[in-house]
């Protein structure tokens, strides 16, 4: 049962990880 929670946790980190990189691609585009 712990796995699921260690799943669960990985998966808010990478989405995490796509925000992040997502609102550089907007900056980056902004700033051009």
């Amino acid at each position: 049962m712990k796995d699921t929670t260690r799943v669960d946790e990985l998966k808010a980190e990478l989405d995490e990880l796509k925000e992040e990189r997502a609102k550089r691609k907007l900056e980056k585009e902004l700033k051009m």
